[in-house]
């Protein structure tokens, strides 16, 4: 492994001026050692603007981008990163609302997106503050609608079923009718593209804090070492100060660079058939028009008030409403927990949104924010939802999901104490 002449360097671009830097991530990095210098703060900008751009002209990083190569069994990482995205998706979405001399829409992020979702994807946009919930920050890469299991990135099928369905009980609207295919598929790529970078910059605050006060990251300036062979590596002295400067950058990016390599991978492998969930078809009385769905909803509600799924109640509540636990934070909203007001007030006189509990689903009103279209329940059920605090029915089978799928599609028709079994009557007050 080798640098060659073609390696990054971004000493000489200039400072984002429309990418918004992720407040959280930084502040959270710097901790208490103190403010990142001035420079070590432009490195982390130049970084970002070398590998992506601006919002005016989006760039993608390709193989020749990064100091160090990730062997991969099945192609060349090269050409699994050149199909991640399409360059030409990214500049259709990016810059200034418009049409082209052939009538192509252009700025489609712009236009559809950004008003709520930020130009830097951040969730952050004009509108956000009167949503509830929030919009999607894509930044850290995590979904919480997808057909992938654990963390494992959604699909790009995922990210179209969103654009094409919306978010149920939320202002995220359905593009179904109102965009073309191609300019979903454009979108789909953007998203994903906001969100690459979003990890990216998490990574480079953290890889910033490890270094000493002045530091630099080697990322962010010229190395002049040519391309040479393993052999005439091999025959310099070990007191040679190259070879030194070139082991010690190596040991860095063994250490640590190879860790901004991994978000590329985790995109990549998000499409492979290992990542999905397997699922078996739901039994024939799962239609609701069979005689016996009604077991099905009996053995669901058993199991929703059971405790091997160590008791859905617990945030649910008990007739459903979603009045248990009340009090945690999902991962966009963590950062406050346990600290002060007036550290929280602090965040916010930089832009960050005012943090808001997560509130578990309320199945009475019949509302699934991921649909209620029974394979894509089944999944939430199986996988949990990322992002939140919904885990996953690792202990269930197959059919037993099915049986709890059922039933939560019901519950919204269940008498008010039907769900209750040999329980007295929720006395708490319903939100």
């Amino acid at each position: 492994m080798f640098l060659s002449a073609t390696m990054l360097w971004i000493g000489c671009q200039a400072e984002p001026t429309s990418f918004h830097f992720n407040v959280v991530a930084k502040k959270t990095s710097e901790g208490e050692n103190g403010n990142f210098s001035e420079q070590q703060v432009k490195d982390v900008g130049n970084i970002l603007t070398a590998m992506f751009g601006t919002p005016e002209q989006p760039a993608f990083p390709n193989a020749q981008s990064f100091h160090w190569v990730l062997e991969m069994e099945e192609a060349p990482y090269a050409d699994k990163l050149a199909k991640l995205v399409e360059i030409e998706n990214l500049q259709r979405s990016a810059g200034p609302v418009s049409t082209d001399e052939n009538g192509v829409s252009q700025g489609l992020y712009r236009e559809h997106c950004a008003h709520c979702h930020g130009i830097t994807g951040d969730g952050a946009g004009p509108t956000a503050m009167t949503l509830d919930p929030y919009p999607r920050d894509f930044r850290n890469g995590v979904f919480k609608f997808k057909s992938t299991t654990g963390k494992f990135r959604p699909t790009d099928e995922d990210l179209m079923r969103i654009i094409n369905e919306g978010v149920h009980g939320t202002a995220m609207p359905s593009f179904k009718v109102a965009l073309e295919q191609s300019e979903k598929e454009a979108l789909v790529d953007y998203i994903k593209y906001l969100s690459i970078r979003g990890e990216v910059e998490m990574t480079l605050w953290d890889l910033t804090s490890m270094l000493e006060k002045e530091g630099r990251l080697p990322l962010a300036f010229e190395k002049t070492f040519e391309p040479i062979s393993d052999d005439e590596y091999d025959n310099m002295p070990d007191e040679d100060p190259e070879k030194i400067a070139r082991d010690e950058l190596y040991e860095w990016f063994a250490e640590n660079g190879m860790r901004i390599e991994k978000i590329f991978n985790s995109w990549i492998n998000a499409n492979k058939k290992s990542s999905l969930t397997k699922t078996t078809p739901p039994p024939a009385s799962f239609a609701t028009d069979h005689p016996e769905h009604y077991k099905m909803i009996d053995n669901g509600r058993r199991l929703f008030h059971g405790k091997k799924l160590g008791a859905c109640t617990q945030c649910h509540g008990d007739t459903g409403y979603g009045d248990g636990e009340l009090g945690n934070y999902d991962i966009w909203n963590k950062w406050a927990k346990g600290k002060n007001k007036e550290l929280i007030a602090e965040y916010e006189s930089l832009g960050v949104l005012p943090p808001r509990n997560i509130a578990p689903r309320n199945f009475r009103n019949g509302v699934f924010r991921g649909g209620r279209d029974a394979i894509q329940l089944f999944y939430r059920i199986k996988n949990g939802i990322q992002g939140s605090e919904m885990p996953g029915a690792a202990t269930l089978t197959d059919e037993e999901i099915w049986c709890l799928v059922a039933y939560v599609r019901s519950i919204k028709s269940e008498p008010i104490t039907g769900g209750h079994l040999a329980k007295p009557v929720n006395n708490k007050p319903i939100n």
